[in-house]
């Protein structure tokens, strides 16, 4: 988690190393086919663009929700109210969520 500046929480530390090794590989892949420099900025830049777009959204959200379910303010107990409930009650909003999460993995 640590490696890819995750929450422990969301235990998908390593499930994104996984994704960072296979993003790296397919960038040194094409970089070695069109005989582009290994570590050029635009190779490293690309890794990065797309590891920083599949781990930011879950980044944002999980720290969101560790900050709200750490909060004792009468704000974030209704908003934990009012966010379980949703969550329950809107099916394509669950369905987004686990599709989301299990495609991190």
């Amino acid at each position: 988690d640590a490696a890819v500046g995750m929450h422990p929480v969301t235990a998908h530390g390593y499930n994104f190393g996984l994704k960072a090794a296979d993003f790296l590989s397919q960038g040194v892949a094409k970089a070695l086919e069109t005989g582009i420099d290994l570590g050029s900025p635009s190779v490293l830049g690309e890794y990065n663009r797309r590891l920083r777009a599949a781990t930011l959204p879950l980044y944002i959200g999980t720290n969101t929700l560790v900050g709200l379910y750490t909060s004792e303010s009468p704000r974030a107990k209704f908003l934990r109210r009012v966010g379980l409930h949703l969550g329950n009650a809107v099916s394509p909003f669950k369905k987004f969520v686990t599709d989301y999460l299990a495609d991190a993995a």
